[in-house]
Order: structure tokens, then C-alpha cells, then sequence
């Protein structure tokens, strides 16, 4: 959900020139690094 609510607020950021866009970033990225960690644990989960 980070992700998707990350790239929708850098769209609404950029149109009405608010702050926050460092905030967008980083819910980017620790929406893809949680990814990361689930499909890694994943992985090792299955025998």
C-alpha cells in the first residue's frame, strides 16, 4: 500500500506544488524494501 499511496502523492505533489515529497519517497521505498523482506521470507518458508 505504501507503494501505490507513495506514487499517487508524488503525482498530487508535483500538480499542487505541497510539500511532502520526501515523505512520498520514503513510503516508496520501505513499501519495497517490506516487499523484499516478505518474497525473501518466502522463499526460505517453502521446504
Amino acid at each position: 500500500m505504501g507503494i501505490v499511496f507513495g506514487a499517487i502523492a508524488i503525482n498530487q505533489i508535483k500538480q499542487t506544488r505541497e510539500e511532502g515529497y520526501g515523505l512520498a519517497v520514503a513510503g516508496i521505498v520501505i513499501g519495497i524494501a517490506t516487499l523484499l523482506v516478505y518474497m525473501i521470507a518466502g522463499i526460505f518458508a517453502i521446504p
